[in-house]
């Protein structure tokens, strides 16, 4: 048989992920810094321009952002009260002591409560928003002061020299919502200093309510480099099951080799286990929602949890009366029963009670802003609480980080919660947890009531063995950046009888499809390249071959490659492979895209 040989590319993966690592933790060191400041500030008893002019400075240099300003949302809600303005060095004769009006891409801002940006502002129709004497803007990002769901201000930010990215957006986010949580302290502690008797109360909440920013913070750090890592190991074990599968067509069951790449192949899986755990608590997990009700779904599961639970524990189930429809993946609910499970029957000694109940209850505003990261609505609660023994202040401030575990060494990996956080955030849900030593804890978990009317979602399962008869006199055009997954890829779809040009750049892509004699009749491609992205690529193919079909296949999230007008659904966009994938997945959606009209150049 021919030698496994180690793949070329992994040097590239590597150093690529170090860089992406080292621009994540610098960004990670300036918002902290930022904010400690900016707390210190307020803490010693400063005014909040003060405080906002630090937040938006560390914004300025994490996003490249050249000028920008801070504005308040007017007490009547209707415009933006400018707190100071910053021109870049650009000539500005706006005066910013006059109101803003709420309008255009600010507006956006506000209604979405979500950051929003515009990298050809000029081309633009918001151009026309813009007062007499404004500063030139090339392109401009705007990020909401957003606080338990409510929007008290915006931080803009322009004229960065390149494009605004989705990384920028999620910066300036976090910290349009650190300057809200100040303001908040800052506007507590005004109204609080004309009673000398509610001093020391509005300290205490001033404490709180930092000491939930920090640890929100913190939680978003590690979870990006948590998920920042997963993806990029999936990656290299995706192309390790892609060989170990490739050796093992080649081998019989008999030879002595058989049985070691058997053996690789499921430690690569376990692997894979775990960096979907990781991918879960940074909520990068590929989902797919099914709409269903949520007291059924934890019924069918009593069986099995009991077992899972042994003899000596008590497992009790007080359903809610109510319907309670839900809109999650399946396998997460799974995932967060039986973690919370495991987690209630390891802080047992030998015997014990658990309860598992349902609810719907609503949550308001006055709610929200004492619990950092809720938003008001109506919510079906999942509460799992136990007799065990409970945990202390310390251990519940850090019970959702991954790797960490109160059991012995050997006995846990500590990513039970993380998983449970993670699928939760995933899912527009929230987690509430309370315990005391000695008394046990209670774990509600809070997930978006639904619409019993809503559609479930989630892609249909292919057959698999139909691809090797529709791979007779097929060809495909293989894009992919990454040598590794390139090479591999290939080699699957000659397995099936495919004719394949593979391109590692979009240029080489449109040379091979200019030089090929014959019809292409699928395009695969990666949706974030250099040159150009795996859209744009599409686009430009289909000029010169009318028929074509298209795959698209990316590490990243939807929330991501949506930004690169690709849909994870399929349909008249063509369809989608999520990362990593196997010899199964890739069969599976390549007679999926086959079987799709051809490609359309104005598809959205």
């Amino acid at each position: 048989m021919d030698k496994v040989r180690d793949t070329d590319g992994f040097g590239e993966m590597a150093a690529g992920l170090a860089g992406d690592l080292n621009g994540e933790l610098q960004a990670r060191e300036l918002t902290q810094e930022a904010l400690f400041t900016a707390a210190r500030i307020v803490l010693e008893g400063g005014d909040f321009a003060t405080a906002a002019r630090v937040i938006f400075d560390a914004a300025r240099e994490i996003t490249g952002g050249q000028s920008g300003y801070v504005a308040l949302l007017s007490a009547d809600g209707r415009e933006n009260e400018v707190l100071f303005l910053e021109s870049g060095g650009r000539p500005c004769s706006v005066d910013e002591s006059l109101p803003m009006p709420i309008r255009g891409l600010r507006a956006e801002s506000y209604k979405s409560g979500r950051a929003v940006c515009d990298n050809n502002f000029m081309a633009s129709h918001w151009v026309g928003f813009m007062p007499s004497g404004h500063v030139r803007l090339t392109n401009v990002l705007f990020a909401p002061l957003n606080i338990g769901g409510n929007t008290v201000g915006l931080m803009g930010l322009a004229n960065k020299s390149g494009d605004f990215s989705s990384d920028d957006l999620r910066h300036a986010e976090i910290l349009g919502r650190s300057a809200a949580v100040v303001l908040h302290y800052c506007r507590n502690m005004e109204a609080l200093r004309d009673s000398e008797g509610r001093v020391r109360g509005a300290l205490e909440e001033q404490q709180r309510l930092l000491a939930q920013l920090v640890q929100a913070q913190k939680m978003e750090s590690v979870g990006r480099l948590a998920g920042g890592v997963a993806h990029d190991f999936n990656n290299m074990l995706g192309v390790i099951q892609g060989y170990v599968e490739i050796a093992l067509t080649r081998l019989q069951p008999s030879d002595p080799l058989f049985a070691d790449l058997m053996e690789i192949r499921k430690a690569a899986r376990r692997s894979a286990d775990i960096t979907r755990q990781l991918l879960a608590f940074a909520r990068k997990q590929k989902a797919e929602p099914k709409l269903f009700d949520l007291n059924e779904a934890v019924g069918g599961m009593l069986k099995m949890l009991r077992r899972l639970l042994g003899e000596d524990i008590d497992l009790t189930w007080h359903p809610c009366r109510q319907a309670t429809p839900v809109l999650i993946d399946p396998s997460h609910l799974d995932q967060v029963l039986v973690n919370l499970c495991v987690n209630a029957r390891d802080a047992m000694v030998k015997t014990g009670r658990l309860v598992i109940e349902t609810s719907l209850v609503e949550i308001d505003a006055d709610y929200c802003a004492d619990h950092a990261g809720f938003i008001p609505g109506r919510f079906v609660c999942l509460a799992v609480s136990d007799s065990g023994c409970g945990m202390d202040k310390a251990t519940l401030e850090k019970i959702f980080e991954p790797f960490f575990t109160t059991k012995e060494q050997g006995k846990g990996t500590g990513l039970g919660l993380a998983t449970v956080y993670g699928i939760v955030k995933q899912n527009e849900g929230f987690v509430n947890v309370y315990s005391e030593p000695g008394h046990g804890s209670c774990f509600r978990i809070y997930f978006p009531l639904r619409d019993q009317a809503a559609t479930a979602i989630g892609p249909e399962k292919q057959d698999r063995q139909a691809v090797t008869a529709a791979a007779v006199g097929k060809t495909v055009l293989l894009v992919e950046d990454e040598p590794a997954i390139l090479k591999m890829t290939s080699l699957l779809l000659e397995m099936y009888g495919y004719k394949v040009l593979a391109a590692s750049r979009p240029s080489e892509a449109l040379s091979l499809a200019e030089q090929n004699p014959g019809a292409i009749d699928l395009l695969i491609t990666d949706v974030v390249m250099p040159e150009m992205d795996g859209r744009s690529l599409a686009c430009r193919l289909v000029q010169r071959c009318p028929g074509l079909r298209c795959l698209f296949m990316s590490g990243y999230t939807q929330g991501i490659i949506s930004g690169y007008g690709v849909k994870d659904n399929g349909g008249n966009g063509g369809c989608f492979l999520q990362k990593p994938f196997g010899k199964d997945e890739l069969a599976a959606k390549v007679l999926e895209a086959l079987k799709q009209p051809p490609w359309q150049a104005g598809s959205e």
